[in-house]
């Protein structure tokens, strides 16, 4: 497996960290299409990509958004159990 990820800061105060994880074929236990088990063989490579913007109010108080999986990769970690489709985040953080 292999991940890359930067933190860009276009403005002060607000950042950007793309994420992208790699991962190559594997041995694993794989399941059939019916949810039985079947013969020890190779997972398929995946590839999934990731953003998340923070962006800080004032000390101690951030506004983020959080975007995982957004090329909709189908990869399977282990047979049988995709990873969801993209999905969104977004809220505030608060320190005291």
């Amino acid at each position: 497996q292999l991940s890359l990820d930067a933190t860009v800061t276009p403005y002060p105060g607000l950042r950007l960290t793309p994420e992208i994880l790699y991962t190559s074929r594997f041995a694993d236990f794989l399941v059939t299409n019916t949810g039985f088990p079947g013969p020890i063989g190779f997972a398929r490579e995946g590839t999934v990509f990731n953003l998340t913007l923070t962006y800080d109010v004032r000390p101690k108080l951030q506004l983020f958004a959080d975007a995982k999986n957004l090329g909709n990769s189908h990869f399977e970690p282990a047979s049988g159990y995709a990873i969801p489709g993209p999905s969104f985040l977004a809220g505030v953080r608060a320190g005291f």
